[in-house]
């Protein structure tokens, strides 16, 4: 009878167990690579540092068990001698970010054609193996509390660039579209948060994009209206074209018109 009150009171509480760190998983995305780069040359390098990649967040999994499943997106430049100007990760916790962010300044890429620099924008997916049992509510119904997503944005710290609401035209829902804009925020973001970074007067405010999905989810064609940046125009469009939506029902084409704004610092 002790025993069971006892399981009782410690599941009223929440009980955070340790992550199975040997359960960690990561799987690289299809990059976004620049004019002058094959997009498979520039992965093979990458994965073969992914046991490092590996490393830095499973250490960030053993330090924190909250740890949740993301795709990250890690963001870098190749000069014209193959090496990383500067990379960034988009999407992690500080410490993890960091860690992945000097493994990446580490690698030596093939030179690009015609001595350009190539910038290039790729997803990794994280699984900490673990589901974190949060904080349980009233016994006997039980109530799952938040779970941290690494990287998440504070409501102190700006969010660069905000969905409005979409209206689509075509045999595709509408939610299904946003879902799918919401899993490329970050890289959206970084676009500009890149920029600025660059540039701190780049001007932010309300923009619209109209794209059309065509029979097999893939982005035929794309416009946009409002920025005044060249850089962060050409960056979210590519990041957009980017995107691998469901197919529309019926093998038809589905019209996408978005507005978003940039909010600068």
């Amino acid at each position: 009878m002790v025993g069971r009150i006892l399981s009782v009171m410690l599941l009223g509480v929440g009980v955070a167990a340790a992550a199975p760190t040997d359960k960690v998983k990561i799987q690289l995305g299809s990059p976004t690579v620049g004019t002058g780069l094959d997009a498979k040359a520039v992965t093979g390098v990458v994965k073969a540092r992914t046991a490092k990649l590996h490393a830095c967040y499973k250490a960030g999994v053993e330090s924190d068990t909250e740890l949740a499943r993301v795709t990250a997106t890690l963001s870098f430049t190749i000069d014209a001698s193959g090496k990383v100007l500067g990379a960034g990760a988009i999407g992690l916790s500080d410490t993890v970010a960091q860690c992945m962010t000097d493994v990446v300044n580490t690698l030596v890429f093939a030179k690009p054609k015609d001595g350009v620099q190539v910038t290039v924008s790729f997803p990794v997916t994280f699984d900490p193996g673990v589901t974190g049992l949060g904080t349980i509510g009233t016994i006997g119904t039980g109530h799952s509390g938040p779970t941290r997503i690494p990287g998440r944005r504070s409501v102190d710290t700006p969010e660069f660039v905000k969905l409005g609401t979409a209206v689509v035209k075509g045999p595709l829902d509408m939610q299904i579209v946003r879902r799918y804009m919401k899993r490329n925020l970050n890289r959206l973001r970084y676009c500009y948060e890149k920029r600025l970074v660059v540039e701190p007067k780049t001007k932010g405010g309300a923009f619209k994009v109209v794209f059309v999905i065509d029979a097999n989810g893939l982005v035929a064609s794309l416009k946009i209206s409002g920025i005044k940046d060249s850089e962060v125009d050409t960056c979210i469009q590519d990041t957009i074209k980017a995107i691998e939506f469901p197919k529309p029902k019926d093998g038809g084409t589905a019209t996408v018109t978005y507005p978003m704004t940039l909010v600068p610092r």
